[in-house]
């Protein structure tokens, strides 16, 4: 509230500071003007007037013009705002949901092998799962908290051939039991968030965090449609659940539902704050193909 109050008038003193100084420099010029073109007291009288009329006229003008001005200034900013707290509210809720039920996990196998009953083994397993998902958590929600309040949302020319070379090098030494193939593609020049790479490999680390019991396949393709690039990512899994896809396609997320984590947040937000759109079309067969849009560069 005390920055929207400083942005509010600091906007005010602008808007007056503008007028003081161009309605003082009007009145000076149009006084000269009307003395150089004027010498008796009857044209004299009738040019003031007419300086006075265009003086309320121009003014008037000027003022629609800066409140216009700050009113779409404060609706950007308004925007912004809305859009960081709604993220911030998911950040909250699927924090408290997926903390909750790890700890809760991890809880009642402790009271498990307290108590001498169930598997040992079992219970231990389950605990360092639980903790390994712990860790992720509190990585996943550090992206997300560094992209929704990160300062440097304004989108920037990237090489996206390069960014998605980059992350699918990167996801292979972190998942080598998988197999990413990229299909070869001219270079593609976007305009998109700065943190995009962050994007892709998210996407292709969650194409296959969910096989681990077989080394899946994944294919990067990468093609331009019209006005837009289009980052192609198809896997041989079992498939993304309907939550997934609507965190995806529509950004929903209610106290009810929940997605498997805040990855998926993490790439709608900086898609979507790209000016970009994602899209995860229904296939008959196991697998998932998710298509990120994103604008071209000079298009």
């Amino acid at each position: 509230m005390g920055n929207q109050g400083w942005d509010t008038s600091y906007g005010a003193v602008r808007i007056t500071a503008a007028y003081v100084l161009l309605s003082g420099a009007w009145i000076l010029f149009s006084d000269w003007v009307i003395g150089v073109l004027f010498q008796d007291a009857a044209n004299l009288r009738i040019g003031q007037t007419v300086k006075g009329l265009v003086f309320v006229a121009l003014s008037g003008l000027l003022i629609f013009w800066l409140v216009r001005r700050e009113q779409r200034r404060l609706a950007a900013t308004n925007e912004s705002l809305e859009r960081t707290v709604a993220h911030a509210t998911v950040l909250h809720r699927l924090l408290r949901h997926n903390l909750r039920n790890s700890c809760d996990v991890i809880q009642n196998n402790v009271d498990l092998l307290q108590s001498g009953r169930g598997d040992p083994a079992a219970n231990h397993e389950r605990i360092q799962r639980q903790a390994a998902n712990l860790s992720n958590i509190a990585a996943k929600s550090q992206h997300l908290r560094d992209v929704v309040f990160d300062d440097r949302t304004e989108s920037i020319e990237q090489d996206l051939t390069a960014v998605v070379e980059e992350a699918v090098a990167a996801a292979r030494e972190e998942f080598p039991a998988a197999t990413f193939e990229l299909e070869p593609s001219p270079s593609q020049r976007v305009v998109a968030h700065p943190r995009l790479s962050i994007a892709v490999e998210e996407l292709l680390g969650n194409a296959v965090v969910h096989q681990a019991d077989r080394g899946p396949n994944v294919t990067v393709s990468l093609d331009r449609e019209g006005d837009e690039a289009v980052v192609r990512i198809t896997d041989d899994g079992p498939g993304i659940p309907d939550i997934e896809r609507a965190v995806l396609e529509d950004g929903v997320e209610d106290a009810l539902t929940h997605s498997r984590g805040l990855g998926l947040w993490v790439v709608r937000f900086i898609v979507t704050a790209s000016g970009g759109s994602l899209s995860v079309p229904l296939t008959n067969s196991d697998g998932t193909v998710v298509s990120i849009r994103l604008p071209v560069a000079g298009a």
